[in-house]
């Protein structure tokens, strides 16, 4: 993982912060070493001003031994002893050298000194003891004046033995007095220190610890919040996908409304096929819906400027109007619903004044009105498809295709029940064509075809099966019954032309019933017939098919064949 600045600056306080612990051990260490071990072997002094000492007292004692009065062989022994002790003594005065330039500590000074050092002290006495001993050797015993003037030589040295020792317990004393100051000083420094540490690298280092804990728990909870804005948007997109009819594609809709935990009066805003009004297709199913009075998609301001529009209060100048209007004040968040850049309508909710929805809230509504605006359009760009595909793009009338179709879907609904199938022809309408031209004739076409929607309706189902032939399928009547309401189709034809720059034109039919045959392929053939006999009789006119006069050996040619 790469650091960061903060981390980069906390591990070189770290690495700086235990150097300098480091270097406070070592020194602190070697400064204890120094005061600890004697300097200038003041030690080594010591220990051979107490031995000096031992000696000197021995070589007094045998001195006074070399007394006349003494026995020969214990006089003897003395002097053995005394030639011993002085000549350790004289080896020991070589064993230090003497100080070089520079300070030297006051025990190696006070050994040292030339005229009234404790060398230059010990040095006369052992000169006095050999000048004792060369006289015993060659007397057989040392006067009463040499040995006195061995005393006098003994008293000073002992006493600067003893100041020796006294100089080497002040040493010490002053060490330990060194040691106290050092590790007081060090005590403090090491507070010092630690509060430097505390405030230099603990600190930020907590303090750093505490935002990364923080900023990994807020993207733990941002990855939560995603991982559910996910899931929300990838089950509702799979429920969608699944539905077939804007009513299943509604439920699904409240369904989802009623999950999110945001509970908030809600609707759904559709707009028509003609995109020019709005209407309610689905509210909150707890909380209802806020009962905006917007009319037209362009009307709402969210849909005009294509982006979700939010409102703290009802009552700011820059709130929607339609919001100021209600009366009572509140909030309010609009969603533009849209399929492929069209404006499908507008999901709408209001709420608390001033309590805005939150990030999480806003995300989820505008998932869910993407979802919803992408299944709609879906929907509804199939069923356009499918109606392009089943009916005449001139006429709007069902084609041959889609006729069969509902002709076999009806046909459960009329079981026992007559029925009845007639097939019109205008008159003369390739001289319409080739006299007034082709547009004149799709006029005439489409008026035509306006003509048998107003007088058919819901009685039955209407199809053009090419060029100036329609058929007409009648639920609930035979020929006979049928035929006045083809003659309405007539007569409806001749008021509309009258009122319409059209040039006149008429319309010949030909009805049959289900008495006569059965199937939409064989009615049409008999109808057909029939109509042939009306264009013979003088076109303008409706013509029942009889079984005796329409066989199929009649004079007409059936009809295109359509599928059963």
């Amino acid at each position: 993982m790469t650091r960061g600045p903060i981390s980069r600056s906390l591990a070189i306080r770290s690495r700086v912060a235990l150097g300098v612990f480091t270097l406070l051990a070592i020194g602190s260490l070697a400064f204890q070493l120094r005061i600890l071990w004697p300097a200038d072997d003041d030690g080594h002094i010591v220990n051979l001003a107490g031995r000096q000492r031992m000696l000197s007292q021995r070589v007094a004692l045998s001195v006074a031994q070399l007394d006349a009065g003494v026995a020969a062989d214990d006089r003897a022994a003395a002097s053995v002893q005394l030639a011993a002790d002085v000549a350790e003594m004289r080896r020991a005065l070589t064993t230090l050298a003497p100080p070089a330039d520079g300070p030297a500590s006051p025990l190696r000074t006070h050994y040292h000194a030339a005229e009234d050092g404790l060398a230059a002290a010990n040095q006369r006495y052992l000169d006095q003891a050999d000048t004792v001993l060369a006289t015993f050797r060659q007397a057989g015993a040392a006067p009463p004046d040499q040995r006195a003037a061995m005393l006098a030589h003994a008293r000073p040295m002992l006493a600067k033995l003893d100041h020796a020792v006294t100089l080497f317990e002040e040493a010490g004393q002053d060490r330990l007095s060194q040691l106290a100051e050092l590790c007081v000083g060090l005590f403090l420094f090491s507070i010092a220190a630690l509060v430097g540490v505390e405030f230099t690298v603990l600190r930020p280092s907590i303090a750093h610890l505490r935002h990364s804990e923080a900023h990994e728990e807020e993207e733990l909870a941002e990855r939560a919040d995603r991982e559910r804005r996910e899931r929300f948007a990838t089950q509702l997109t799979s429920g969608m996908e699944m539905l077939d009819t804007e009513a299943d594609v509604f439920s699904l809709f409240e369904r989802a409304l009623a999950d999110l935990d945001h509970q908030r009066p809600t609707e759904l805003l559709l707009a028509d096929s003609s995109e020019a009004h709005l209407r309610v297709a689905a509210v909150h199913p707890q909380e209802g819906g806020p009962r905006c009075s917007v009319e037209t998609p362009f009307q709402c301001p969210a849909v005009r400027s294509g982006r979700a529009a939010t409102f703290p209060s009802s009552t700011a100048l820059d709130a929607c109007p339609r919001l100021a209007a209600r009366g009572t004040a509140c909030s309010a968040h609009c969603v533009p619903m849209t399929f492929m850049g069209r404006a499908l309508g507008v999901l709408h909710r209001t709420g608390p004044l001033g309590v805005v929805p939150s990030a999480e809230e806003s995300d989820q509504i505008e998932v869910l009105s993407g979802a919803l605006g992408a299944r709609l359009g879906s929907i509804r760009a199939i069923a356009k498809v499918q109606l392009q595909a089943s009916t005449d793009p001139l006429t709007g009338l069902h084609n041959r295709r889609s006729l069969q179709e509902a002709f076999l879907r009806r046909r459960h609904a009329r079981q026992g029940r007559p029925h009845a199938v007639a097939l019109a022809d205008l008159d003369h309408f390739k001289r319409l064509n080739d006299t007034h031209g082709h547009d004149t004739g799709d006029r005439a076409l489409a008026t035509f075809s306006r003509c048998l929607r107003t007088v058919v309706g819901e009685r039955g189902i209407v199809g053009r099966l090419g060029g100036e032939e329609f058929a007409i399928v009648l639920d609930g009547m035979d020929r006979a019954e049928a035929t006045p309401l083809l003659d309405a189709i007539r007569t409806e034809l001749a008021a509309q032309l009258a009122s319409s720059d059209l040039p006149a034109f008429t319309v010949s039919i030909g009805v049959c019933d289900q008495s006569q045959a059965q199937g939409l392929d064989a009615m049409l053939r008999l109808a057909d017939a029939a109509l042939y006999r009306a264009k013979g009789a003088g076109r303008d006119r409706v013509v029942p098919a009889d079984l005796a006069l329409d066989s199929e050996d009649g004079a007409a040619a059936p009809p295109q064949s359509l599928a059963v």
